[in-house]
Parts: structure tokens; sequence; C-alpha cells
């Protein structure tokens, strides 16, 4: 496998869908812990198919299938027991989650797009917050820097971020 297939690589694009495709699966498994084992079962199908995804399309799309498959699979075993969809709710269910992964893969490019705008000090203060997890305490502790100042630049830097997605969307027409 080619660097692109990494481990590392894999978690990311996961960890990045992970809330969207939890959400797709309850729509239709309404039982927390049997939609926990979807998602499970969804990721690891995913993790030993990672080679078949194609590069440069929606990790999210891919998934939201595979759950699709999962999902469809699960209720056909479940029998009577479990709570099944008609063939045009499930159509309807489908393209609705679709048209919204498409808004939040829009939304993602845009802030990705957006980031990159930022003056390297914000863009390492947001990386540090987010990407390696810091709360703005411990923050301010290692930047020696106090708490209130680093709430108020991080609140700057969100309505700077906030209002670039808002304006690309806008000229896409997303809006």
């Amino acid at each position: 496998m080619g660097d692109y297939y990494s481990r590392d690589n894999f978690m990311r694009l996961f960890y990045t869908n992970q809330r969207r495709l939890f959400a797709y699966i309850l729509m239709f498994i309404p039982n927390r812990l049997d939609a926990e084992d979807l998602l499970q079962e969804t990721a690891t199908w995913m993790w030993e198919n990672f080679d078949k995804y194609t590069p440069d399309t929606s990790f999210g799309a891919w998934g939201v299938t595979v759950a699709r498959y999962k999902i469809m699979n699960f209720t056909r075993n479940a029998g009577n027991k479990r709570l099944k969809f008609r063939e045009d709710v499930v159509e309807l269910i489908d393209a609705r989650s679709q048209a919204e992964l498409d808004r939040t893969d829009s939304r993602a490019t845009a802030l990705e797009n957006c980031l990159t705008r930022l003056p390297e000090r914000d863009r390492w203060l947001i990386h540090l917050r987010y990407e390696k997890g810091l709360t703005v305490q411990k923050l301010s502790s290692s930047l020696d820097r106090p708490v209130r100042g680093l709430y108020k630049t991080m609140a700057r830097i969100h309505k700077q971020l906030n209002n670039c997605i808002r304006q690309t969307l806008s000229l896409e027409g997303e809006i």
C-alpha cells in the first residue's frame, strides 16, 4: 500500500467522518447499542477494504454506502424483531442524508481553504487547540499568555473563519 492508504490517513479520514456515519446509522437503527455495533462493523469493513477507496472522492459518501449495506443486512437478519422501513422511505432518508453530506463536505472544503488564509500565528493556535487538543488553559500556560486574552484571540479567529466560510459558500451558491 502506498502512503495514501496508510493507517494514519485512514484514521484521519474516518475520525473526520465518524459522527456523520453514526448519525446516518441512527436514522435507521434507533437502538444506540445496535447502531454502535454497526458503526464498528462499518469501520472494520472500511479499514479492511481501504485500498478500494478512490482518493479525491468523498470518504464520507463511501462510508455511508458501506453503512447502508450494513444496515440492510442487519435489518434483514433481525427479521420482524426490529423496525423496518419501506424502500421508498429508505431512499428518501438516503437522498436527504447524501445532500447533507455534500453540504458538510462543502463546508469542510471551505474551512480548509479559509484556514490557509489565516496568518501563520493564528493557524498555529488553531493547530494546537484543535489538532493537538490543548485546552485554552494549557495553551495559556505553555505560551505564557493570559487565559482571557487567548479566549478573545480564539473568538476573533473563529469569527474570521466563520465569515470566510459564509463568504466562500455564498460565492459558490451553497448558502
